[in-house]
């Protein structure tokens, strides 16, 4: 069971990303390592998974959204594709 304040992170982590907010993701991130165990990071993944494909027929592990005219740093760090593959070691490994 994910208690509500993981929940509450979750979420707004998925909106941030949607939003492409870099900042804003850093500090959300920071927050979630203090509350995730592997239930949290796993619901994590299947919710940013999820509504990434439903809203911009992405799939996360290989393509970050970035705002408008900006530029996602992972992206631009070459980081977006380790991030997946590493969240995609977690379900199948």
């Amino acid at each position: 069971m994910l208690s509500p304040a993981v929940r509450e992170t979750v979420e707004a982590i998925v909106r941030a990303v949607g939003a492409g907010d870099d900042i804003l993701i850093d500090r959300l991130l920071t927050r979630f390592t203090d509350l995730a165990d592997f239930n949290a990071l796993i619901h994590l993944r299947t919710r940013l998974h999820s509504t990434l494909r439903a809203t911009r027929g992405l799939r996360p592990n290989t393509t970050l959204p970035f705002a408008p005219g900006g530029r996602s740093a992972l992206r631009a760090a070459g980081y977006a594709g380790v991030l997946g593959w590493q969240a995609d070691s977690l379900v199948e490994g």
